[in-house]
């Protein structure tokens, strides 16, 4: 049942190393860890609604992935946010990841 409200979501992206593990004795639940993924926790909370948000290192680990295929057609900009204040970070540059029309 639609109710017509409209949905915003905000998507944050880092690259790194995580570890990941099953918790829990009667009630399983699998989850991730690292700095990666607090990292990419931050990118969500400082970005904008229906925006993808990426740390520089997520575009260039892209950037050398799109180099190693020789994928010159890969249809992504990223659009420069400028260096800002991310918390428990400090200053970093970040960018919006939008797919191009």
């Amino acid at each position: 049942m639609s109710t017509g409200e409209e949905i915003q979501i905000r998507i944050g992206i880092h690259s790194g190393e995580v570890v990941g593990g099953v918790i829990g004795e009667e009630r399983f639940v699998y989850d991730i860890y690292s700095d990666a993924v607090n990292t990419a926790a931050r990118m969500e909370s400082h970005g904008e609604p229906d925006k993808i948000h990426v740390s520089h290192e997520f575009v260039i680990h892209l950037q050398n992935r799109f180099a190693m295929t020789k994928n010159t057609n890969h249809g992504i900009t990223f659009i420069k946010c400028g260096e800002m204040e991310i918390k428990g970070k400090g200053m970093m540059k970040t960018y919006f990841m939008e797919k191009n029309v």
